[in-house]
């Protein structure tokens, strides 16, 4: 038996012959009922009967500030399912089977995205395919996700660069706001307080510290800052010097922040496979006073191919932090990698052609203006029976099955819904 699903093959074949974006048929889910999912908007006409669809959670209730948030038991799980019926007037999805994983949490964002079946995937050479970005209000995820009966070839590239979830924004104040993560959008400090905590931390203000972030980078401040499960402190140090913003995380505890802005944390080992919970990558914090943003995180990539060989590159990594615009502001924090779930029977990857790597921390202004922090790397999974040996990516895979023993079908803790 395969390790790979390539599907049906019923999309036909793609060729990226010039720079496009990624068409998704995402829809946010309204509520789940067994193997009945009720969206918001009618999917009739871009989703059918025979199609397969990705459910993903991907962010817990905004409203909710603790660290973790509480109504985050299922963000990050994700299921393929296939679809029986859809319905117009009901605007629902019925599956062949119920969703078992990726159910929805009280207000949380859970979306439904059709998986295109193709034949073969070829990114000619100087192209590039991208991804939209994360916005989840309307649906756009910042996800690329397909079958493949046959092979990818990535001559070109597939850019998910900075189409995760979005940097701080300018907070008020002296304070920045800490990136948006799967917890929902970061929270900002006062203007002379310190930053909030839970999510991503909040900005401190001119003497307060960085507020503790659960994933999205700490805001700036100007007095120390801190580290919590993957949010990297806001800067702060000297009264002086307005701190840089924490850079994104993405699952482990970054460091704190000193003057400049501390590195998010990255690759929770306990996902490192990304069977059981996937995320796009977390954003950068403002920095302090900067009048800027902090950087975006990665998108996520989710492929399953016969083959796949890679001579271009692709790409998920977080954006740079911005520079400060303002004299002696902080500069903001860079983004965190996303994920990247590559499933074949025979890779041949190249040589760090495959990113999920932080963005850097953009320069502070003036003489008193400290760096960002960088964003924490990502996680890339490999499923394979066989590949090239010289093979590598940045950040290391989690080589799954590379001993060429067979894989099951249904990994444990992701549902496949056939």
């Amino acid at each position: 038996m395969a390790i790979y699903d390539g599907g049906s093959g019923a999309d036909g074949a793609l060729t990226i012959s010039g720079d496009t974006t990624w068409t998704e048929y995402s829809y946010i889910i309204a509520s789940i009922s067994n193997a009945i999912i009720t969206c918001t908007n009618d999917p009739t006409g871009n989703i059918s009967a025979g199609d397969e669809v990705l459910v993903i959670h991907m962010q817990g209730d905004a409203s909710d500030a603790n660290s973790p948030p509480t109504n985050a038991a299922h963000v990050g799980k994700w299921e393929i399912g296939k679809v029986d019926s859809v319905s117009s007037g009901a605007k629902t999805i019925t599956l062949t089977a119920n969703v078992t994983n990726a159910t929805l949490d009280t207000g949380g964002k859970t979306f439904v995205i059709k998986v295109p079946n193709y034949t073969n995937v070829t990114i000619n050479t100087t192209k590039t395919l991208s991804a939209q970005v994360y916005d989840g209000t309307d649906g756009t995820l910042g996800v690329i996700p397909f079958k493949c009966s046959g092979t990818l070839t990535v001559t070109g590239d597939i850019n998910l660069d900075g189409k995760g979830f979005a940097g701080g924004a300018v907070g008020p104040g002296a304070s920045g706001y800490g990136g948006e993560s799967w917890g929902g959008l970061g929270g900002a400090g006062t203007a002379s307080g310190a930053g909030t905590d839970g999510k991503g931390g909040g900005g401190g203000g001119w003497s307060g510290n960085g507020g503790v972030g659960r994933t999205g980078g700490g805001g700036g401040g100007l007095a120390a800052g801190s580290t919590n499960n993957g949010g990297a402190g806001g800067g702060g140090g000297l009264t002086t010097h307005y701190g840089g913003g924490g850079g994104g995380g993405y699952g482990t505890a970054g460091t704190t922040g000193g003057t400049a802005g501390g590195v998010g944390g990255g690759n929770d080992h306990a996902d490192a496979d990304l069977a059981a919970n996937i995320y796009l990558g977390t954003g950068g914090g403002a920095g302090a006073s900067a009048n800027a943003a902090g950087g975006k995180g990665g998108g996520l990539l989710w492929v399953s191919a016969k083959t796949i060989t890679i001579t271009g590159g692709i790409t998920c990594d977080g954006a740079n932090g911005a520079a400060a615009l303002e004299a002696n502001s902080g500069g903001c924090g860079g983004g965190s990698g996303g994920s990247v779930y590559l499933k074949c029977n025979t890779c041949n990857l190249g040589a760090s052609k495959v990113t999920a790597t932080g963005g850097t921390g953009g320069t502070g202004g003036g003489v008193s203006g400290e760096v960002g922090g960088a964003g924490g790397v990502g996680v890339i999974a490999l499923y394979s029976t066989s590949g090239t040996e010289s093979e590598t990516t940045n950040p290391s895979n989690t080589e799954t099955q590379h001993t060429f023993t067979e894989l099951p079908l249904s990994l444990p803790f992701q549902a496949v819904l056939f």
